[in-house]
């Protein structure tokens, strides 16, 4: 199964061509929820990678492409890591590939995804919703911060979105630590 996850990447389609961008995502998205199954640490070291390359899809001018990336994302993420999340942050070698997901999702948040800024604030909410209420807000903290500077930045079109995502942070990982 993971042989066939690493070899896949090298027939990953443009981003702007949108039917076999799809199917490859959801191709990908399969055979980790698979693996996750049968072996979550394996899973876990090739979940980074398909979450960076997925996140790439969040330039795609195809909406379908945009969409399909991060329908597979938070698939990934309910089925792969939020079963699994308790053991996960205890081992050293799999909070650090939590820690390279999270920033691949924080990437969503620079200018040149603005165009997919509700996409990746659903997705940031789910990634918090699964790990918030573990160490895994040890890392969240920048992100936190980017939140108030896009929110008190004038013209900001996703206002109700960004309100989620912190309701979410408020509700999993506490007051205090927002």
């Amino acid at each position: 199964n993971a042989k066939i996850i690493n070899s896949l990447y090298n027939y990953q389609p443009s981003i702007n061509d949108a039917q076999p961008t799809v199917a490859w995502l959801t191709v990908q998205q399969e055979a980790l929820i698979n693996l996750s199954h049968n072996d979550i640490s394996l899973c876990m070291k090739h979940l980074p990678k398909f979450v960076s390359s997925a996140t790439r899809c969040w330039t795609s001018d195809k909406s379908t492409v945009v969409t399909a990336a991060t329908t597979a994302i938070k698939a990934v993420s309910m089925e792969c890591i939020n079963p699994h999340v308790e053991d996960l942050v205890k081992e050293t070698d799999m909070f650090s590939e939590l820690k390279k997901i999270f920033s691949s999702l924080e990437e969503g948040l620079k200018y040149q995804y603005h165009s997919a800024w509700a996409q990746v604030l659903h997705l940031l909410a789910t990634f918090i919703d699964v790990t918030g209420h573990t160490k895994c807000n040890e890392f969240m903290g920048n992100c936190l911060r980017t939140f108030s500077d896009l929110r008190a930045s004038q013209n900001f079109r996703f206002t109700n979105e960004l309100d989620y995502v912190v309701g979410k942070a408020l509700r999993k990982m506490g007051p205090e630590r927002v």
